[in-house]
């Protein structure tokens, strides 16, 4: 639990304590981690005690055309995905930003916790080459 009375999902409180992984109590109760120094992931509290994995993959181009281009892209690839993968594009809630994310059940083991981590952090890997991003 935070300092806020929000409670952390068991699973990530598991895999937190096991790798002796410290991190700060936010407010809003997400916590962010970043692996290989490339993948910042912000994991937050959601509904029935989901949590929700999220990742920044691209900032929109300024252009309308280079932003229809890459919404084009990112909605015939997500067409491609979706049979075989759980995650999903999202537009930041500003619009400036293309996300991606995929949720944790509330009752998810620590074992399925780091399977979804582990496929997660390579979705965010194929995204990045899909969407051409560095």
């Amino acid at each position: 639990m935070t300092d806020r009375g929000i409670q952390r999902h068991p699973a990530l409180s598991a895999y937190l304590a096991t790798n002796r992984i410290d991190v700060p109590d936010r407010p809003d109760g997400v916590v962010v981690l970043v692996f290989d120094s490339l993948y910042r992931l912000y994991l937050l509290p959601a509904q029935r005690g989901d949590l929700v994995m999220e990742s920044r993959l691209t900032s929109m181009p300024p252009g309308t055309r280079e932003q229809d281009e890459l919404i084009d892209l990112a909605l015939s690839s997500v067409a491609e995905r979706l049979a075989t993968q759980r995650e999903a594009i999202a537009l930041s809630e500003d619009g400036q930003r293309l996300l991606l994310q995929q949720c944790i059940p509330g009752n998810a083991s620590l074992g399925e916790f780091e399977s979804s981590l582990e496929s997660f952090i390579n979705a965010i890997a194929d995204w990045r080459l899909i969407l051409r991003v560095n």
